[in-house]
């Protein structure tokens, strides 16, 4: 064994740096496993609320277009000259009613698939967990793996960048939850 700066063998300082990963991936994985009922918890009130806002405000935004659209052509009456009205100034309610029923379509499919992601991180940290282990135990010389070193970094290197891609996802898709929820707020009145 070959000592280190510190006194201590190269092969034993594998162990702790495995050892310590091995408790901060274990600590990950209890939260993980977790996470569906804790993102329940936090999220499934607040997407109930989030629908509901969303609806009225489509809502409004429909009864607001109503009245434009009443406005230009007359509110009934049969005005040759509505055939040439302009109905750009509509576009703005229409693009706003699409975008609110858009929010609220997504908001509840977007809250599932963060439900689901629980599952999906538990799996790249048990690959993170079998890669850190074995790789460790090769370095430190505890177990000859050679024939094995490849799966081994193959397994650690799948276990972190699916760590990473769900991170990612994890952010983007409460990201996109909380813009649904800006989106749905009750706009103030000027006074």
């Amino acid at each position: 064994m070959t000592p280190a700066a510190d006194g201590q063998p190269v092969q034993m300082q594998v162990l702790y740096w495995g050892l310590g990963l091995t408790v901060a991936i274990v600590t990950a994985l209890w939260k993980a496993a977790v996470m569906r009922g804790d993102l329940n918890h936090k999220w499934n009130p607040r997407v109930n609320l989030l629908e509901g806002d969303l609806t009225h405000k489509a809502i409004g935004e429909l009864s607001i277009l109503r009245r434009k659209i009443d406005e230009l052509i007359g509110g009934g009456s049969l005005d040759p000259t509505s055939d040439i009205v302009d109905p750009a100034e509509l576009l703005k309610s229409v693009r706003m009613f699409d975008r609110l029923i858009s929010a609220r379509r997504r908001a509840r499919r977007r809250f599932d698939l963060l439900l689901k992601l629980g599952n999906l991180i538990v799996l790249c940290l048990l690959f993170l967990l079998v890669g850190t282990i074995a790789g460790a135990t090769h370095l430190s010389g505890l177990a000859d793996l050679a024939r094995w070193v490849a799966f081994i970094w193959g397994v650690f290197a799948l276990g972190l960048g699916c760590g990473v891609v769900m991170f990612f996802l994890y952010w983007y898709l409460q990201h996109k939850l909380s813009d649904a929820e800006i989106l749905a707020r009750p706009e103030k009145a000027d006074g």
